[in-house]
């Protein structure tokens, strides 16, 4: 890890995340540390980098009610998944997209995704589409539109709009068959030659302790109970190769490690989980019949369990090409999903 992205600071104390402990991200999350991350904190620090200065603030935003931290914990994980994965897509279009093509980024929350695409490939248009407005408002670019959007009255466009089409993160937005609804609606409005891209986590972790997977399952009954399927990603292949017009289907994996056992990016990703599950706390604590406190320990018991064991979370991207001819929908070669 570069030196000077080793240490941040937080009204003026250093924390080192080389060497963090555990027990001081427990310290945060209890909200004892009032006095370091309080309604008026700001930070003293000069940064480096434009990366560095979006983890500092996910850090101090993930503990401030008075930041809208559903935005900030997406710019987040947007940086800390482009850095496992060494990039934004893994989909070949590279050369497409230098040259210039259209873009569809479907469900793209404030639009972190869209931002940095349009900055690498200035020659290409960008449009990102999501029911909540929550659009970055902090960037103006000209080859840059938002559009507020349900996607569950189709997409807005003609046939054969787009030369790629992505979507990650949506496993909570769509039950199965809408899944498969929208699968076919973004294959309808790419063009054909053109790729689409699924991006999703898969659901059991790696490196899991009994306590992780106990409490994995509670989430996972409260998921399916609401009609939700968590595990979605390994149904992802086959709903791509049961469409009429998708080829060449293949996939890609990465790791991505919860804890500071592996440094800054690892810290970011488990404080960001901790920030998400978290939100369903309330939720669970009724249908468990234990109080917020309980549910709370469980949380940090399972927590800091992932943090002891080095538990990792697979990360998954799902690409395929539009054909020309719906006959070749499952022409496979030896690198495509099973």
């Amino acid at each position: 890890m570069p030196p000077n992205l080793r240490k941040m600071s937080l009204n003026n104390r250093d924390y080192s995340f080389k060497n963090l402990k555990f027990k001081r991200f427990l310290h945060f999350i209890n909200n004892k540390n009032k006095d370091v991350i309080g309604e008026n904190h700001t930070s003293t620090r000069k940064f480096d980098s434009e990366n560095e200065r979006i983890i500092n603030r996910g850090f101090t935003a993930l503990f401030d009610p008075n930041i809208e931290t559903e935005d900030i914990k997406a710019n987040v994980l947007h940086s800390v998944t482009k850095k496992v994965w060494g990039g934004n897509f893994s989909s070949p279009i590279e050369n497409r997209l230098i040259k210039g093509v259209r873009v569809l980024d479907v469900c793209c929350g404030p639009g972190y995704w869209v931002l940095d695409m349009a900055k690498t490939y200035p020659k290409s248009t960008f449009i990102g589409m999501d029911i909540s407005p929550t659009f970055s408002e902090r960037e103006k670019m000209t080859n840059v539109a938002f559009l507020e959007c349900n996607v569950h009255d189709g997409l807005p466009w003609p046939n054969d709009t787009f030369d790629f089409v992505y979507q990650r993160y949506a496993w909570a937005s769509y039950n199965e068959v809408q899944w498969k609804n929208i699968i076919s609606e973004i294959t309808r409005v790419c063009k054909p030659g053109g790729m689409i891209e699924l991006m999703e986590f898969d659901w059991e972790f790696k490196n899991n302790s009994p306590i992780t997977m106990n409490y994995q399952k509670l989430l996972s009954t409260y998921f399916f109970s609401n009609g939700l399927n968590p595990a979605i990603s390994s149904k992802i292949p086959l709903l791509l190769k049961q469409t009429d017009e998708l080829t060449d289907i293949r996939s890609e994996s990465r790791d991505l490690s919860l804890g500071s056992w592996d440094g800054l990016n690892g810290m970011m990703h488990l404080k960001y989980h901790y920030s998400s599950v978290n939100q369903f706390a309330n939720h669970l604590s009724k249908d468990t019949n234990l109080s917020d406190e309980e549910h709370k320990l469980k949380i940090i018991k399972y927590l800091k369990e992932s943090e002891n064991c080095k538990t990792l979370a697979t990360n998954r991207r799902f690409f395929a090409i539009k054909t020309t001819h719906k006959k070749n929908r499952h022409t496979l070669d030896n690198n495509s999903c099973n």
